[in-house]
């Protein structure tokens, strides 16, 4: 059974990447933003089609993007002025956690090649609050039955990002022998990749020992282990 025909049970399937502190400006996330959505459009022309977030309402004429359109000033800007995680408010200098932005696909409706793009990224000093970039393609995209897909777009956000570690992976419920009488949930990786190979970390500061949703102790053992972009990618079916 490959990972796209899974039983019932998903709730969700994502790619997310991951690094420590490091202090970015909101220009170096515009940047790499618009590198990453670049990226995307060479992977599928459609996925290209990002733009900041509107809230809870549709995209309408006028609204900013998308993001490739934008000047990297213009995104920057935004970035700074809107998408800080907490205070202090613009123009001080952003605060220890960062900023916290969102992107999606501006298509009407269902459309199987849209996806939403979450970065947290200029958080500095150990703690729970780490640096990430959440990938949600719809469940319906072809990339989830293309491992080659998969990777390029692995690729995509280690160049883009420049992370210590990406996975791809679903969150799936599975019921516990009839004795337990309940479920649990577990981490069903497709992809994952790291730098170097992941160390415990002390709690704390930070709050859990290696960052979600490593360590990957219940997924069994790759079917395929290969040298990708100087770390390591460990495949499943």
């Amino acid at each position: 059974m490959t990972f796209a025909e899974e039983p019932v049970g998903f709730s969700g399937r994502r790619f997310e990447c991951g690094w420590s502190e490091r202090p970015q400006t909101a220009g170096d996330i515009a940047e790499r933003v618009q590198d990453f959505a670049r990226r995307l459009r060479a992977i599928n022309p459609a996925s290209g089609r990002l733009r900041p977030d509107p809230g809870m309402r549709r995209f309408r004429p006028g609204d900013l993007g998308p993001i490739v359109d934008m000047t990297r000033a213009e995104l920057g800007d935004l970035i700074d002025r809107e998408d800080r995680a907490d205070p202090p408010r613009f123009p001080a200098p952003v605060g220890p956690t960062g900023y916290s932005v969102l992107y999606r696909s501006d298509h009407l409706g269902r459309d199987p090649s849209s996806l939403t793009v979450a970065i947290r990224a200029g958080a500095y000093g150990p703690g729970p609050t780490e640096n990430r970039v959440d990938v949600r393609p719809d469940v319906e995209h072809p990339i989830w039955r293309d491992p080659e897909l998969g990777i390029e777009l692995l690729g995509a956000m280690i160049e883009a990002w420049e992370p210590e570690w990406v996975c791809a992976y679903a969150r799936t419920t599975e019921p516990l022998p009839p004795e337990g009488g309940e479920s649990r949930s577990r981490i069903r990786p497709w992809l994952a990749w790291s730098a170097r190979p992941l160390q415990p970390r002390p709690v704390p500061p930070f709050n859990r020992p290696y960052p979600h949703p490593f360590p990957l102790d219940d997924a069994g053992p790759p079917a395929e282990v290969r040298a990708f972009h100087g770390g390591e990618l460990k495949m499943w079916p």
